[in-house]
């Protein structure tokens, strides 16, 4: 990889991380350039305004994010891809230092999406962020359906948002309270969950 592009990937990177912890509005180009120790300049080089690369960081993190739901459909039975995507909710704080490289408590990718929200005035990239998570759970549901692995019964839509508002839910509710036992808890949800959608 040439040293721009590491020089750009890095700054990307650095810049989430930022965005991720200060929101929009506390990040400048002067602060990325330093963090980094480079100049202003070999920020400005690759990226010509703090929107340009706010928009980029999104790209990234959203990328990311796409990379690792890929990853957690890939079990082939649906109770293994259930059991999995129960105890990722626990995990957001260790998906976010994957992608940054930070371990920070005042990382929160909702500051961000509300950032998305209100600096670029549109959701376009979140709404496409949603509609592929939901997409690609639905087929997995559809093909447990298909398969026998889950009730023929169920319905497809309503659960899909209760897996959407489970993990979202809890990336939100750990902000604000130290959950213990979380395995334990996990294996709870779980199990509330399989033994309504099993056959």
């Amino acid at each position: 990889m040439k040293k721009s592009n590491i020089t750009r990937n890095n700054i990307v990177k650095s810049s989430l991380g930022n965005f991720l912890k200060n929101g929009y509005n506390n990040v400048s180009l002067d602060l990325i350039a330093k963090e980094l120790g480079i100049s202003k300049g070999a920020v400005t080089y690759h990226f010509s305004s703090k929107l340009e690369l706010f928009e980029e960081s999104i790209k990234y993190f959203l990328d990311q994010i796409n990379e690792l739901r890929v990853k957690s459909i890939e079990p082939i039975y649906f109770k293994d891809f259930l059991q999995k995507f129960v105890s990722g909710i626990f995990q957001i704080k260790n998906v976010l230092f994957l992608i940054t490289g930070i371990q920070d408590e005042n990382m929160n990718y909702y500051r961000m999406f509300l950032d998305v929200k209100n600096i670029l005035g549109s959701t376009n990239y979140l709404n496409l962020h949603f509609s592929s998570s939901l997409s690609e759970f639905e087929q997995k549901i559809l093909n447990a359906v298909k398969s026998g692995e889950i009730r023929r019964d169920i319905n497809i839509k309503a659960f899909l948002y209760e897996l959407l508002a489970l993990s979202e839910g809890f990336y939100v509710i750990q902000h604000f309270i130290e959950i213990e036992n979380q395995e334990e808890i996990a294996n709870g949800i779980f199990n509330n969950i399989w033994e309504r959608i099993m056959i």
